[in-house]
């Protein structure tokens, strides 16, 4: 482009961006991670990795429950039971925690 010609963009080739994307990308922000003051919102840790936990409890709870009884493997313990009980319970604990104690950003 010629030196001094426009690019079409607002603010032309000096990388300025036009208020109206800033707001909306900001709005889009304030969507996932929660507002800039106050709480954070749903892209914070605690509540990725207890859903994730407690999507893979149930699963496993599903085939502990459902599935072949392969105790002899396991030394007469239904494993997949077990460990989907115990993955739910850890991934309701982070939920849990991410709900009730929230962390306030100041």
């Amino acid at each position: 482009m010629a030196e001094g010609a426009q690019s079409g963009r607002p603010g032309g080739d000096r990388g300025e961006v036009h208020p109206a994307t800033v707001r909306r990308q900001r709005s889009l922000c304030k969507q996932f991670f929660g507002n800039v003051r106050g709480e954070a919102g749903a892209g914070r840790v605690p509540n990725i990795i207890g859903g994730l936990l407690s999507i893979y409890g149930v699963i496993l709870l599903a085939v502990g429950l459902f599935g072949d009884d392969e105790t002899d493997k396991t030394g007469g313990v239904n494993a997949n039971l077990w460990a989907g009980l115990a993955l739910l319970a850890v991934g309701i604990g982070f939920l849990a925690w991410a709900r009730f104690r929230p962390i306030v950003v100041r």
